[in-house]
């Protein structure tokens, strides 16, 4: 999952629900938070460009459940 510029997140939803996106870094600093309250999809093409290379923690969660992924910034 290596990436150098972009990073697309994309959820399809049943309902109208709450979504949040957090993008740590590896020392645990915020680099990027966003809420936003979504009827039907969310879709976010995150940049990655003021990112310095290493890795990132994304966290998306989706009402009550959270999913955890570890990107590599080239």
């Amino acid at each position: 999952n290596p990436s150098s510029s972009t990073l697309n997140v994309s959820v399809d939803l049943v309902s109208g629900t709450e979504v949040g996106i957090r993008v740590v870094d590896i020392q645990g600093r915020l680099m990027y938070q966003e809420s936003a309250y979504q009827a039907a999809s969310f879709t976010r093409e995150l940049s990655l460009n003021g990112y310095s290379t290493g890795i990132y923690s994304i966290t998306v969660q989706v009402g009550n459940q959270l999913l955890i992924k570890r990107i590599v910034k080239e």
